[in-house]
Order: structure tokens, then sequence, then C-alpha cells
């Protein structure tokens, strides 16, 4: 199956496009190493289905792994783990309400 976006940070959604999809469909993403982050779906049809990236333990690069009916598939192309945007400063500080 085919991932988009590559890439991505925590909260954001990964389209996974496929075949025979069903509702009850288990998403889980490497971190690098063996370890299996399970991921929320959304069950959009039988060839789509969405995962939320989970909160990885670090940067890191790894496929995605999609379970359905005790069949599982490796995604062949790696999915890169982003680190989220951090605000450092406002501009003005402080700001003025109302």
């Amino acid at each position: 199956y085919d991932i988009d976006p590559v890439a991505g940070a925590q909260g954001n959604l990964v389209n996974i496009n496929g075949a025979n999809f069903t509702s009850d469909a288990d998403v889980r993403f490497y971190n690098g190493t063996v370890l299996l982050i399970p991921a929320k779906v959304f069950f959009i049809n039988s060839t789509l289905i969405q995962a939320l990236v989970p909160l990885p333990s670090g940067p890191s690069v790894g496929k995605i792994s999609v379970e359905v009916g005790g069949q599982n598939a490796v995604s062949t192309e790696d999915f890169t783990f982003l680190e989220p945007p951090t605000v450092t400063d406002a501009n003005p500080n402080p700001a003025n309400i109302g």
C-alpha cells in the first residue's frame, strides 16, 4: 500500500491507500526500532484509511504496519516523524487584550 504524506508530526493525518480495508483496521508506526506505536484509525472506504500520527519517542524513520482480519502488511515507503513546531517568542509581549 501507499502512504501520503511520507513525513509528519504528531497529530497529522496520513492517508493509507490500498485494498480490502475494513473499519477494524489496526495501524502501527515503527519508530526506527522494533517498537510499534499504535495509531488512531479513521475508516474512509475499502481502499482508503487515515491514521493519526502518534507521539514518537523522538525523531525517527520507520515503516507503517496495517493489520486487517489477521492479515498484516508493511508500507513499502518509510515514514519520517517530524518534530512539532515550537513557539519561542511572541511579539508584542505582552499583547493587549480587547
